[in-house]
Parts: C-alpha cells; sequence; structure tokens
C-alpha cells in the first residue's frame, strides 16, 4: 500500500505541477486496473468483502488519523 501511495504521489505530482497530461490518464488507468482487480477478488475469490474492504482500508484511515493528529498538535503548540 505504501508504495502504492508513493507511486500514486509521484503521477499527481506530475499531473498538476509539471501539466503533464499523460500522467493523469496513466492515474486513471491504474485506478480502473484496481477496480477490476479488486472486483475479481471480491466476486469470484473466496473472501469475506467486508472484511476485505476493512482490510484495505486500515492503511488509509491510519494517515487520516494522524494527520488528524498531527495538526492538532500542531495547533495547540500554536496557541502556546
Amino acid at each position: 500500500m505504501l508504495l502504492n501511495f508513493h507511486w500514486l504521489w509521484r503521477i499527481m505530482q506530475k499531473y498538476f505541477f509539471e501539466k503533464k497530461r499523460y500522467y493523469g490518464l496513466q492515474a486513471l488507468i491504474r485506478f480502473l486496473a484496481l477496480f477490476v482487480v479488486l472486483f475479481l477478488i471480491v466476486r469470484y475469490g473466496k473472501v469475506n468483502p467486508v472484511a476485505f474492504l476493512v482490510g484495505l482500508s486500515t492503511l488509509v484511515m491510519g494517515i487520516f488519523f494522524e494527520i488528524i493528529r498531527e495538526s492538532l498538535r500542531s495547533h495547540r503548540k500554536e496557541v502556546r
């Protein structure tokens, strides 16, 4: 997952900051391929869909909560 986020960050950086439109198409193709793979795993694999999605989202939730925690910590430092 971390490598996926790093790769996505690099694609978005080139798309938004360097204005290379090809990378936007690359990101779209990546998301479509990921969707197809996830669909095939849930549809044909012997996997509990709810547990599978919760397992995939734990890293995203962890990053989200860490961002909130850090922003609250930096806000408290500024108030003092």
